[in-house]
């Protein structure tokens, strides 16, 4: 009797069969949830489990931890707080309260109802003091420093 896991992969291979579709072996990949299954056999071809996926722009983990997707969205909002400094340097805060929006603030919204809620209070600062930075960048104030950033978003209506 074959497992659980191989006996969907084999169905599903049938089912591709049956309705005249090709599957591509080489390019299938799972992620087993909470348990590890090993590796599955589709096509002929071993499919070694997978730790992570990205789906529609989002990491989903296979311990159901958000921790890749928070480290990958600050990495990206640190990156474009300073674009902001350089290309912002000659424009006024209007155009890099706009900038912030577009490269800052966008890259928390894309996929924020998927993973904001479930996050922790770590993780959750984490991403705020990213935001922060892209705030530091529209007010042209130093990377570093006690700033009161609270006022500073107030006078911004940055949220």
């Amino acid at each position: 009797m074959s497992a659980p896991s191989q006996e969907a992969a084999d169905n599903l291979s049938d089912w591709y069969q049956c309705s005249g579709l090709s599957l591509n072996p080489k390019k299938a990949e799972y992620i087993p949830f909470n348990y590890d299954p090993g590796p599955l056999s589709v096509g002929g071809t071993q499919v070694v489990p997978k730790k992570s996926f990205k789906f529609l722009g989002c990491y989903i983990q296979a311990d159901l931890n958000w921790n890749r997707q928070v480290n990958e969205t600050v990495k990206k909002m640190r990156r474009s707080a300073a674009r902001i400094r350089v290309e912002g340097r000659n424009v006024g805060i209007r155009e890099r309260k706009e900038l912030y929006y577009a490269w800052v603030h966008s890259h928390v919204m894309c996929n924020a109802g998927a993973y904001l809620p479930l996050l922790g209070s770590n993780q959750m600062n984490d991403l705020q003091t990213a935001a922060n930075a892209g705030i530091r960048a529209i007010c042209r104030l130093p990377k570093r420093g006690q700033v009161p950033m609270t006022s500073i978003r107030e006078q911004l209506r940055i949220p």
